[in-house]
């Protein structure tokens, strides 16, 4: 049996299902639920944009998070931080998300830090005028939790309409922030889902 077989037999996907909504230009508010029963609630508000060529803005976000197990009703975590991206007009952007995520550390785990901070870089290129990207991102754990290797994963990404659709192979079958920060295994499996950055 080789490693993807392997893989296939133990691992699943994880789908996760996410609402945005704006309450002011520049400030959105979300819920995302996945297969496992977690619930994470975030919002997202602007508060630095560089407009010196209006179709490639650099923009800075502040992220805030809270999550829980079971619907919402257990184990819970929080995650503060930033999310700053690069647009290249229309053809795609570059993401920089440096996280705190509180509470990540598994009640089966002997790590001696219960929480993480997390550097994330991701991006997304436009294939040619179509609705379609590569998408790619990972989680390094600068500091705090460790157990296991970093969140890494890629995939396509298409736009029908208000929504955005988009399949992820990665090494872990995470979603949420602290998901994300638990990391994964070399070969894990696959999550679809609508991703948590700002779209070009």
């Amino acid at each position: 049996m080789n490693v993807w077989q392997r893989t296939l037999r133990h691992r699943s996907a994880r789908i996760g299902l996410e609402l945005r909504y704006g309450l002011l230009p520049g400030t959105q508010v979300l819920v995302h639920r996945t297969n496992d029963r977690t619930i994470q609630f975030a919002g997202q508000h602007e508060f630095l944009r560089f407009t010196r060529n209006p179709s490639a803005p650099a923009v800075v976000d502040a992220v805030v998070a809270v999550e829980g197990g079971n619907n919402f009703s257990e184990d819970f975590s929080g995650t503060v931080g930033a999310a700053i991206s690069k647009e290249f007009a229309g053809r795609g952007a570059i993401y920089l998300q440096p996280l705190m995520v509180f509470n990540t550390r598994p009640l089966n785990s002997t790590a001696p830090d219960e929480h993480t901070f997390l550097l994330g870089v991701g991006g997304r290129l436009r294939l040619w005028q179509s609705r379609t990207y590569v998408v790619f991102e990972a989680a390094p754990q600068v500091a705090g939790y460790s157990d296991g290797v970093d969140h890494v994963s890629f995939g396509i990404e298409t736009r029908a309409g208000g929504h955005v659709f988009q399949f992820t192979v990665a090494n872990a079958l995470g979603t949420t922030y602290r998901q994300i920060a638990r990391g994964g295994e070399p070969l894990a499996g696959s999550a679809a889902s609508l991703p948590s950055e700002r779209a070009p």
